[in-house]
């Protein structure tokens, strides 16, 4: 284990927030991940020690607890998600943190989705990772309602099971040490205010409104946000870029945690502002309005031209003119369109 320094932020509405720092370079600050947040506890964890200092060597990364977690104060009312916006903003101020890129992270993307939304000036780039807009998404998955249920009647249990249903059993030791992280994080009874709090998040708007370079991520096979999920929000932010990586660990630290370090620096370095499609500059036809809501949809080429009764040689030909029409350079950018222009109607549930 190495050494960590903990330095203390003060929020807007007095809560003492605990922070460290690692590395030098171009600032990233990466959100706390509610409810499971222990930054000390955390680099006792070997994978996920060595995935911070692997990004650690080209970015100067800024780390915290959110209230009621960790080293942060624990006896806070609001642990909505304006309140932990309150968090992420205290720490950039501490830090005077002018413009930087911020990470969310399945917990802590909604809360890092709000703030980029609302401070563009200071977010040079967004990258989420298993990220969602609503709770309820996270909350329906398959699994999820026995976690919850254990929650209620053995905490110990609970804590041990979700690190072993996330990371896996052929990893026990990192299974074993995140349970203890989550135990030594948060207290039975808080995790179940996080639950019902996150039952309520929705930040789909201000997905809406972000104009931060945004890439967002996910493993083809992760088990609590996957292909459709980062699909869904990728189309709600303007111009965002979508990375799938193989393998099914949700998190970043595990599985090929060296293309997730790639990622990272490569975006960070990029200066390419987002690019947004823009209105058709030429009215698409019938048909090409159903290939793209079929596209949109998630469907491939060849799907789409066995649905429709035509070649896939048509198919790529009408994808071609849509593309052009619309200024957009792949899947991502003719999504966003469709769901900006109404051609396919956004999910509700």
């Amino acid at each position: 284990m190495m050494d960590t320094q903990i330095e203390y932020a003060v929020t807007s509405d007095r809560v003492r927030i605990a922070t460290l720092t690692l590395g030098q370079g171009k600032p990233l600050l990466i959100a706390a991940t509610p409810p499971w947040s222990h930054v000390q506890q955390e680099m006792r964890i070997a994978p996920v020690q060595a995935w911070l200092l692997a990004i650690a060597r080209d970015a100067r990364i800024v780390r915290f607890d959110c209230r009621g977690t960790g080293l942060s104060d624990r006896d806070t009312v609001d642990i909505s998600v304006e309140a932990q916006v309150r968090d992420l903003e205290s720490v950039a101020d501490h830090y005077g943190l002018e413009s930087f890129a911020l990470w969310g992270s399945i917990g802590g993307s909604p809360a890092a989705i709000a703030y980029a939304a609302r401070h563009p000036e200071r977010v040079s780039c967004l990258l989420l990772w298993g990220a969602y807009t609503r709770g309820s998404t996270l909350l329906d998955k398959p699994g999820v309602g026995g976690l919850v249920a254990l929650l209620h009647e053995d905490w110990e249990m609970h804590t041990d099971t979700f690190a072993h249903a996330a990371f896996g059993w052929p990893d026990s030791d990192t299974a074993e040490r995140y349970a203890e992280l989550m135990r030594a994080a948060i207290t039975q009874d808080s995790m179940v205010r996080w639950v019902r709090e996150t039952a309520r998040v929705d930040v789909t708007a201000a997905a809406r409104g972000i104009r931060s370079r945004t890439l967002v991520m996910t493993r083809r096979d992760s088990k609590f946000s996957g292909v459709d999920d980062a699909r869904e929000l990728a189309s709600l932010i303007p111009g965002s870029r979508l990375l799938i990586l193989e393998g099914s660990s949700p998190a970043p630290f595990l599985g090929d945690a060296a293309a997730v370090v790639t990622a990272i620096r490569e975006f960070m370095a990029s200066e390419e502002p987002p690019r947004i499609a823009r209105p058709a500059s030429a009215p698409l036809t019938a048909r090409e309005s159903q290939v793209l809501r079929l596209l949109a949809s998630g469907q491939t080429g060849k799907e789409i031209a066995s649905e429709l009764g035509i070649s896939v040689a048509t198919t790529q030909r009408h994808i071609a003119n849509i593309y052009a029409k619309i200024g957009a350079r792949g899947r991502v950018d003719a999504a966003a369109y469709a769901f900006e222009q109404g051609i396919v109607p956004r999910s509700r549930s």
